[in-house]
């Protein structure tokens, strides 16, 4: 209420007040054994001492007044829909102590520009059948590693104390075989077309390349991507406008492996020895500096708030390739040995991550926390994606569950 219309109302209750003292007096006068012509009332009400009231008008109006006030508030907070308290106190990080959660991620990786083995059709030659046809009218295919969604664990554990500053421990690992093929060559009767099949390791100086080259011989390849991530952060909390945010920075401890193998067999069985084979495989181990954030923000006064992480490491280490051939059909190719060996060289690795999700929280009757989320992830390695230059992503979705005590 604002200053005026207080003191308006202050006057208008003390003018009630004095009426009714006064009211009460000449009624008083009237009844008694006092003369009552109203001279002589007056004359009594002149003469005689005044009556103080038992409680003080001034003191009681600004008592009353503030007790409205304080009722007025009241009504007004009953007409919300909910109280929230500040910041996202449903599912708040901003209590000290321990907390750790555990989850399943179904990752999938993503290569650039990679692919498992080669398809090259050989159209028949109308000018000349018994002659191939030229370079000019065959078409060749490359076809993509074949991987499913496959589950992951992810576990943490970490301490805060009153001050917001605390740490953390994280791990993640993924270990996953990708669809193995057996691709038999063969002549299509009908359009007089040959098929082969063909594997390939491009991506260092010397390349090398097997493949089908008469119908019925078979070409089998297999692959398959490793990795595992720890990371040691010191981590610092805070709430700016409403959202809570988490920061983290520290190191990672990450390896990387990826293997491919592609094998030709004389005949579609593939019992007997091969005729032709190549095996590459890549292997990164490295430690570095590396930084993540996390944002959440409660929606309205329920008990979900929305997410979104991101960060990122760069990662300093060692680097081992190696390929061997067996029957190797590269031109020139007897002029590089079978066995090629990349080991011990310093690389460098970057690898990103983003994350957007949903967290439902909820207070148990132990005092703990519980947070429950789902996400949607992403991470961007710039090593991988063999046997070509490129690089290796992981996408997928998670559901993780925490407790803080």
């Amino acid at each position: 209420m604002s200053l005026p219309h207080r003191n308006l109302l202050r006057f208008a209750l003390l003018l009630g007040v004095l009426f009714s003292v006064a009211s009460a007096r000449l009624i008083n006068a009237q009844t008694s054994d006092t003369p009552s012509n109203f001279e002589q009332v007056a004359a009594a009400f002149k003469t005689s001492e005044p009556i103080t009231p038992e409680i003080n008008p001034t003191s009681y109006l600004e008592s009353r007044i503030s007790q409205l006030e304080t009722e007025l508030k009241s009504l007004k907070v009953g007409v919300s829909p909910c109280h929230c308290e500040s910041g996202a106190s449903a599912g708040s990080r901003n209590r000290a102590g321990w907390y750790g959660g555990a989850g399943v991620v179904w990752f999938k990786p993503h290569f650039k520009e990679a692919f498992q083995y080669s398809k090259t059709t050989i159209p028949l030659n109308q000018n000349n059948p018994q002659v191939p046809s030229p370079n000019s009218q065959r078409t060749q295919d490359l076809v993509p590693f074949q991987y499913d969604y496959q589950a992951t664990g992810r576990y943490w554990l970490g301490f805060k104390n009153a001050n917001q500053v605390g740490l953390r421990m994280d791990y993640w690992g993924f270990d996953a075989n990708g669809a193995s093929s057996s691709n038999t060559a063969l002549i299509d009767f009908t359009t007089g077309a040959t098929t082969l099949y063909g594997a390939h390791a491009v991506n260092i100086i010397f390349p090398a390349n097997i493949a089908t080259t008469l119908p019925g011989q078979t070409l089998v390849t297999q692959d398959s991507v490793k990795t595992n991530m720890l990371n040691l952060y010191g981590t610092y909390d805070t709430v700016f406008n409403g959202i809570e945010v988490s920061t983290g920075a520290g190191l990672r401890f990450a390896n990387f492996e990826q293997d491919i193998r592609a094998d030709v067999y004389a005949d579609p069985t593939t019992t007997g020895p091969a005729v032709a084979s190549l095996e590459w495989f890549r292997r990164f181990k490295g430690a570095g500096p590396s930084l993540k954030f996390e944002g959440k923000k409660r929606l309205a006064c329920s008990r979900f708030s929305a997410l979104a992480s991101g960060g990122g490491a760069l990662l300093f280490g060692k680097k081992e390739i190696s390929r061997g051939v067996y029957e190797d059909v590269t031109p020139s190719a007897a002029q590089v040995p079978a066995t090629l060996n990349f080991s011990e060289a310093d690389e460098v690795v970057g690898v990103g991550e983003m994350s957007l999700g949903l967290e439902w929280s909820t207070a148990l009757s132990n005092g703990c926390q519980l947070n429950l989320r789902g996400t949607y992830e992403g991470q961007l390695w710039s090593e991988g994606g063999a046997p070509t230059l490129g690089f290796l992503g992981y996408e997928g979705f998670g559901l993780l569950g925490e407790l803080r005590r």
